[in-house]
C-alpha cells in the first residue's frame, strides 16, 4: 500500500471512529477526579469496541483542562485527534475534545483489555 493510500485509510478510520464514539454519554468540562459517568468496555457493541482498540492512549498526571493530546503522526498529519484515551489517576478515560485544546468531554472506560496497550504515548506538549 502506498503512503498516499495509507494516509487516506488513516483519515477514513479516524472519521469512522469519531462517528461511532461521539454519541457516548460524556461529561462536559469535568475534571478527571470528578467524572462519575462510566461505561464497561465489555458491554459495548463490537464496532465500538474495535474503534476503541484503535485509539491512541496517553498517560499523564495533568488535569483534564491542560493541553493533553496524543503525540503521534496522526496528530501531525491529520490535525487534532478528537477522540483518544487518557490514563490518569489509575483510571482510563475516553476523551472527545471536539476540536478544543483540552479534554472537553470525557467518561471513565472500565474493563478495557490493557494487554492491548503495552505502551502509552506521552502527551503532546505545546511549545
Amino acid at each position: 500500500m502506498t503512503t498516499q493510500n495509507t494516509k487516506q485509510k488513516d483519515k477514513r478510520l479516524v472519521a469512522e471512529n469519531f462517528s461511532l464514539l461521539r454519541d457516548m454519554r460524556y461529561e462536559r468540562k469535568t475534571p478527571f477526579s470528578h467524572i462519575t459517568t462510566n461505561v464497561n468496555f465489555n458491554q459495548l457493541g463490537v464496532n465500538k469496541q474495535n474503534a476503541i482498540l484503535t485509539l491512541t492512549m496517553v498517560e499523564t498526571d495533568e488535569d483534564a483542562f491542560d493541553y493533553i493530546f496524543p503525540k503521534s503522526l496522526t496528530y501531525v498529519e491529520h490535525g487534532n485527534e478528537y477522540i483518544y484515551l487518557v490514563k490518569t489517576e489509575g483510571k482510563i478515560f475516553l476523551v472527545n475534545n471536539e476540536g478544543y485544546r483540552y479534554c472537553r468531554y470525557a467518561l471513565e472506560l472500565r474493563g478495557l483489555p490493557m494487554d492491548k496497550y503495552n505502551e502509552c504515548q506521552t502527551y503532546f506538549e505545546e511549545n
